[in-house]
């Protein structure tokens, strides 16, 4: 588990949780968050617009599990407010992407 404090106009920039983990979920308090998606590709340029993206209210929960967590990587835009990020994690089991 990893809880996180996002100050006013703090972002979290563009990646993928690291492989050594399967299922990703979070929990999302205080302060709205703006949760930005993109096809992941190695090498690509790191310029490129975001795909899609997602308003995370307060107390909202999400899961990144398949190709959610695997084909994509997220990022969060600079918060508005302070908000704070409780991140849970499930251990890998098996090699895969």
């Amino acid at each position: 588990m990893l809880i996180a404090e996002y100050r006013p106009g703090t972002p979290l920039g563009w990646h993928r949780d690291v492989p050594d983990f399967e299922d990703i979920v979070g929990i999302s308090l205080l302060g709205d968050a703006v949760m930005q998606f993109r096809p992941y590709a190695p090498g690509a340029a790191a310029s490129r617009p975001s795909s899609l993206e997602f308003l995370v209210e307060p107390r909202s929960i999400y899961m990144l599990r398949g190709p959610a967590r695997w084909a994509w990587q997220h990022a969060i835009a600079p918060t508005e407010a302070l908000r704070y990020s409780i991140t849970l994690r499930t251990r890998r089991r098996s090699p895969g992407p």
